[in-house]
C-alpha cells in the first residue's frame, strides 16, 4: 500500500518542529510501502493541517484541536482514501522531543482511525492496519530499535483503468460560456461563479462532459502562437500563466477563440487580462461538489479531465511553429503593435 503523510497546510512556524515529526513520518511511508491490506486500498494519503498566526493578519487563525477532521474521501475507482486532520498550533509549538510529536501523531492518529470505521471500505483490514500503525508509531522514536527510515521495496500497484466519460457537445459548452460572459459582462471572476452556480444544476454526467470539453479547448490552445500571444499581451510567460491566459482565451467566448486558432493577428478583441482566468480550472469540480457533496467516494471531474489532458505535465508536444522573441514583430505585427513594450525585445 502507498501511504503518504505529511504537512499540507502549515505555518513557517510550524515547520521549524518539523525536525520531531519527519524521521517517524518518513519510517511510516517507509514501513507501509511494502504492507498490503486488501485490495480495497491501495493508496492512503494523510494530511496534517496546523496554522498560527498569519503575517498581515491582527488576529491568529482560530486553533482547532488535535484530531479535528478537515476532509476524508475514499474513491472506489482509485481505491484510493485521503484523510486531512488538524494539529493543535499551541501544541505543536510546546514539542521538544520526538516522544512529545508522538504523543500529538498517537491523537491524530486514532481519529484517522475511527474515521476509517466509519467508511466501510470492502476489502480492506483497517483493523489490522491499525495495529500496525500504534505498533510502527511506537517503534519510530526508538533509534535503538533501527527501524528509522527502513528502505523497504514497494509491492507493486497494478495500474487501473483510465476513467472515460464522455465530453459535453461543444455548442453546448460554447453556450454555457457566452451565457455566463454576458450575464457577467466577461468579468472573469463573476463569470467562473456564474459558471459554477449553472453547472450545479446539470446531471453529473454533464459536469464531468464540461471538464472535458474545457480539456479538449485547452489541448487546441497549447500552440506557439497562442504562447507567443500569451508574451505580448502579457509582456512574460510561464507555465502557469500560459495555462491561465488560455482560459482567459476561452472565457472570451468562440468568436475570440476560433480567430485565435485560426488567424490570431488578426484578433481584434481587447485581450489584457484584468482578471486571472484561472478559476476556470476548478469550475466543474466546485459545480460537482455542489451536486453531490463534498465526502462522497465518485471520481472528482478533474481525475476525468486528467485522463483526456493532462494540462500540467504539459501533454504531448506544442504545436506549431516555435519562435524566438525577435522574430514577434514579423510574425504578428499587428499584436506587437498593440500590446509589445520595447522592454520584451
Amino acid at each position: 500500500m502507498v501511504l503518504s503523510t505529511g504537512w499540507c497546510t502549515v505555518t513557517r512556524d510550524v515547520t521549524r518542529k518539523d525536525d520531531y515529526f519527519s524521521p517517524m513520518l518518513g519510517h511510516l511511508r517507509s514501513w507501509f510501502h511494502s504492507k498490503t491490506y486488501g485490495e480495497g486500498v491501495l493508496s492512503f494519503s494523510i494530511g496534517f493541517n496546523c496554522v498560527g498566526r498569519v503575517p498581515g493578519m491582527a488576529e491568529p487563525i482560530l486553533d482547532f484541536e488535535t484530531g479535528y477532521l478537515l476532509h476524508k474521501k475514499y474513491t472506489k475507482f482509485r481505491r484510493a482514501l485521503e484523510i486531512e486532520i488538524k494539529l493543535n498550533h499551541a501544541a505543536i509549538m510546546q514539542v521538544t522531543s520526538p516522544q512529545a510529536a508522538e504523543q500529538i501523531l498517537w491523537v491524530a492518529f486514532q481519529r484517522v482511525c475511527q474515521e476509517i470505521s466509519t467508511l466501510k471500505i470492502p476489502q480492506f483490514d483497517g483493523s489490522a492496519f491499525q495495529r500496525d500503525l500504534f505498533a510502527q508509531l511506537n517503534l519510530a522514536t526508538q533509534p535503538e530499535a533501527g527501524l528509522l527510515h527502513v528502505p523497504c521495496e514497494a509491492q507493486p500497484v497494478p495500474p487501473l483503468p483510465k476513467p472515460t466519460a464522455v465530453a459535453m457537445p461543444v455548442a453546448n459548452f460554447w453556450q454555457l460560456v457566452t451565457q455566463a460572459g454576458e450575464a457577467t459582462t466577461y468579468q472573469s471572476l463573476a463569470q467562473c461563479e456564474w459558471l459554477a452556480q449553472a453547472l450545479a444544476t446539470h446531471t453529473t454526467k454533464q459536469i464531468i462532459g464540461f471538464e472535458l470539453q474545457l480539456r479538449k479547448r485547452l489541448q487546441k490552445l497549447y500552440h506557439y502562437d497562442t504562447l507567443a500571444m500569451a508574451k505580448l499581451v502579457e509582456g512574460y510567460v510561464s507555465d502557469d500563466s500560459f495555462l491561465y491566459f488560455c482560459c482567459h482565451l476561452i472565457l472570451q467566448g468562440p468568436l475570440v477563440y476560433d480567430q485565435v486558432l485560426r488567424q490570431p493577428d488578426a484578433v481584434t478583441q481587447d485581450l489584457t487580462v484584468h482578471e486571472t482566468g484561472e478559476f476556470l480550472l476548478s469550475v466543474a469540480d466546485q459545480a460537482f461538489n455542489r451536486k453531490v457533496g463534498p465526502e462522497n467516494d465518485q471520481l472528482e471531474p478533474w481525475e476525468y479531465g486528467q485522463a483526456l489532458y493532462d494540462y500540467d505535465s504539459c501533454a504531448g508536444p506544442m504545436l506549431g511553429q516555435d519562435w524566438q522573441v525577435t522574430d514577434l514583430p514579423l510574425r504578428f505585427p499587428k499584436l506587437t503593435a498593440r500590446y509589445a513594450s520595447a522592454g520584451i525585445f
